[in-house]
């Protein structure tokens, strides 16, 4: 199972017409986005979703990797693939330290 520590956005003008594009490069830009408004929604597994105006903004925390990673122990998949180490929040903007999603994956993975 592949985890993507990055933000994604509907951008298609079929599937949203009415939303705009925005970007952020990693979780530490979503943290300073999210500084600024407090309507985080969560579905499915634990998955934050941002809604600002015309931003649609859906990315992975520390809830939702963990989550994913009980998923794989429960259904005893092989491993987990992290694809992008740079998209993490490498500076500490989130006030958790750096690599804090990293950091919940290992934690996961160390509970029985």
């Amino acid at each position: 199972m592949a985890a993507f520590f990055y933000e994604y956005k509907y951008t298609h003008p079929k599937v949203l017409p009415s939303y705009d594009r925005f970007q952020l490069d990693n979780y530490g830009e979503v943290c300073e986005y999210k500084k600024r408004i407090n309507n985080v929604t969560r579905v499915y597994e634990q998955c934050p979703i941002v809604m600002v105006g015309r931003n649609v903004i859906y990315y992975d925390d520390e809830i939702s990797i963990a989550e994913k990673v009980k998923y794989i122990k429960k259904n005893g998949y092989a491993g987990l693939e992290l694809l992008d180490m740079t998209a993490d929040d490498f500076t500490g903007n989130c006030g958790k330290g750096k690599f804090p999603l990293m950091k919940a994956v290992l934690a996961e993975c160390g509970k029985p």
